[in-house]
């Protein structure tokens, strides 16, 4: 039995140097390590564990043999934390320690290293007579990939606890090691369907045709898991001769095992396309995705079918997925349609495809730059957002913020923004331009960027354009930026256009603190907007002045 709560979460692998990080105190920890309680020197071990400080990894590895399993069992955690070359040996001699707490400890911090010594002595812990202990000793086995286990793993597929059973098929999967189909099949009917999703896994990583019929029961088991690994173990053979059992379970009543099914048929290739289209003119609409994912997970051998499917009201929005997933320039004309639909979920799935496809295609979005459908325009300055920073891409970016229409300036504001530090100079150099639509637009990514930007926003206040006055009012407002009050305040009181003011008026009640003084302004403010019939900035004062009361 565990002696204390510490020596619980050591061994079960939560404790983090997080829990012992504050206030560590490396030489009282030192000094510690000699005192007669068992739960000081495990204490100390901890803290010095936690330290950072590699120069005390031998003062640790004193206690290596304490007569306290506690302590013993703490060390092996510290040690881990290091990863020191010199307390691999200790580690692998903490790992024949009587105790089982122990053990486990040290299998867990032998994770960290990749020698054949430790490989062999992890190994030796899949024997250990703790249940525990061979999970952990597997478990350390899969991180450290030991190539040389793979047949100790294949056995463990037997072994009589379940959890060591899924444990050893989780591990051979991420060792990406084949164990022998005839010892793996029968474990697709272990009662516990881990070891079954597992067994999956692994029949799929050998690649062999013979392996088809053995996994193809798996798609029936009654949990989904398993079927959905068996379908991606059938797609790992890439054989035609998987895809007939592949396509029906495109129509599985999981979703889950009907996309794993889609990216499995992807990974056979081509020669399954005629088998997918099949099912996809006689399936509902939920296969129908799913064969449209496995059509577009083949790249651009699709496109054109792909195109042809998106003309369909029920597929359209999947196929223009699908189209961007292609990742292919050949898919601009179909995924370009989508940007005008009245729909605006397609509209939205386009201008993802079309930052997919990514800057191949920018010279065709450039010639639809005028294009008279302002919504068009939109979504163009939408979809570069999607797309990996690049120059030309931000620069066209600002070409499009001098658009007549604030739609599209804006949406063209937000994706600059999503390219934070790396288009901050190109914002700054766009605050210089003549156009009051970019130096707005510049405004507004900017703020979209951050408290670091207000400065420059607060300068802003100062613009010739009431429009590049108002945005910045409104940005330094988004941000919450306290320091500009006074400035808001005073261009709220002084300046006569009626939005500069409207945009005052809601910063005002983001960054400024109540006062008498104040709200008289607001109030006689209000007064003067209702003589003046602009209900809009009205309204705005309004709102501002319940903020207020309510603070």
């Amino acid at each position: 039995m565990l002696k204390n709560l510490t020596a619980a979460l050591i061994v079960a692998g939560v404790m983090t140097t997080a829990a012992f990080a504050q206030n560590v105190d490396v030489k009282s920890a030192i000094n510690d390590l000699s005192n007669r309680s068992g739960s000081v020197r495990q204490n100390a071990v901890m803290i010095l564990g936690s330290s950072n400080d590699r120069s005390v990894v031998s003062n640790i590895e004193r206690l290596a043999y304490d007569s306290d399993s506690g302590v013993r069992t703490a060390v092996c955690w510290a040690l881990g934390q290091f990863k020191s070359p010199t307390s691999e040996n200790v580690l692998n001699s903490l790992a024949r320690d009587s105790r089982p707490e122990v053990r486990q400890a040290a299998v867990n911090a032998l994770g960290n290293y990749k020698s054949v010594a430790t490989g062999e002595t992890l190994i030796r812990a899949t024997y250990d007579s703790d249940v525990n202990v061979r999970k952990s000793a597997i478990n350390s086995l899969a991180i450290v990939k030991y190539e040389l286990a793979g047949p100790r793993l294949s056995t463990l597929l037997s072994d009589s606890n379940p959890d060591v059973r899924a444990a050893a098929a989780i591990a051979m999967k991420s060792m990406n090691y084949s164990a022998p189909s005839s010892m793996v099949a029968n474990k697709l009917k272990d009662p516990d369907s881990r070891v079954r999703t597992g067994a999956a896994q692994n029949l799929g990583n050998s690649g062999k045709d013979d392996n088809i019929s053995i996994i193809v029961p798996g798609l029936s088991d009654l949990n989904p898991s398993v079927r959905a690994n068996a379908a991606t173990s059938l797609g790992d053979t890439k054989s035609d001769k998987a895809i007939p059992y592949l396509v029906k379970a495109l129509g599985d009543r999981t979703d889950s095992v009907g996309l794993s099914a889609a990216a499995a048929l992807s990974k056979v290739g081509p020669s399954s396309v005629p088998q997918i289209v099949d099912k996809l003119e006689s399936s509902e609409t939920r296969v129908q995705k799913h064969c449209i994912r496995a059509l577009a997970g083949m790249g651009e051998t699709n496109v054109d079918l792909l195109s042809e499917y998106s003309k369909r009201p029920e597929l359209r929005e999947i196929s223009i997925w699908g189209l961007g997933e292609t990742k292919s320039s050949k898919a601009f004309p179909a995924i370009f349609d989508g940007f005008s639909d009245n729909d605006e979920k397609i509209q939205l799935t386009a201008s993802e495809a079309m930052g997919k496809v990514g800057s191949s295609v920018l010279e065709n979005l450039k010639k639809e730059k005028e294009n008279p459908n302002e919504i068009v325009r939109k979504n163009i300055a939408k979809s570069l957002g999607f797309m990996p920073y690049e120059e030309d891409v931000a620069k066209f970016l600002v070409e499009l913020m001098a658009d007549d229409k604030e739609t599209v300036t804006a949406e063209a504001s937000v994706s600059l923004s999503k390219y934070g530090e790396s288009v901050k100079p190109l914002l700054l150099e766009t605050l210089k331009s003549n156009d009051e639509m970019q130096r707005t637009g510049a405004i507004n990514a900017l703020a979209l960027m951050g408290k670091e930007c207000a400065p420059t926003l607060r300068e802003c206040l100062k613009d010739k354009s009431s429009k590049v006055r108002a945005g910045a009012a409104l940005g330094l407002g988004q941000m919450g930026d306290t320091v500009c009050a006074n400035d808001i305040v005073q261009l709220f009181e002084n300046d006569n256009d009626p939005e500069v003011k409207r945009a005052c008026a809601w910063t005002i009640g983001k960054v400024c603190k109540p006062s008498d003084e104040l709200m008289k302004r607001l109030v006689l403010e209000k007064t003067r907007a209702g003589g003046k019939k602009l209900p809009a900035l009205q309204k705005t004062i309004e709102d501002t002045i319940r903020i207020f009361e309510g603070k």
